[in-house]
């Protein structure tokens, strides 16, 4: 059974953390690390926008550990 990653970062405007659903295969991630994210945060409702790899790196840092890297939005 495949598990749920998630990219990390932290709203520039609550300073709380967030989490979104991405996909951790190889193939995915090599396609997106370039890629700009852009969504509606569900602390602050402002859209953020990061890298996927910066999600991807805060995100990879994360798992296992609290209160692990985040990456601060635009």
């Amino acid at each position: 059974m495949a598990h749920q990653f998630h990219l990390r970062f932290m709203c520039c405007v609550t300073g709380k953390h967030v989490d979104c659903p991405a996909a951790d295969d190889f193939a995915s991630v090599r396609a997106r690390w370039n890629d700009a994210v852009e969504f509606a945060c569900p602390h602050c409702r402002v859209r953020h926008r990061f890298t996927f790899r910066e999600g991807y790196i805060a995100g990879s840092m994360a798992v296992g550990a609290t209160g692990a890297a985040v990456v601060h939005t635009r």
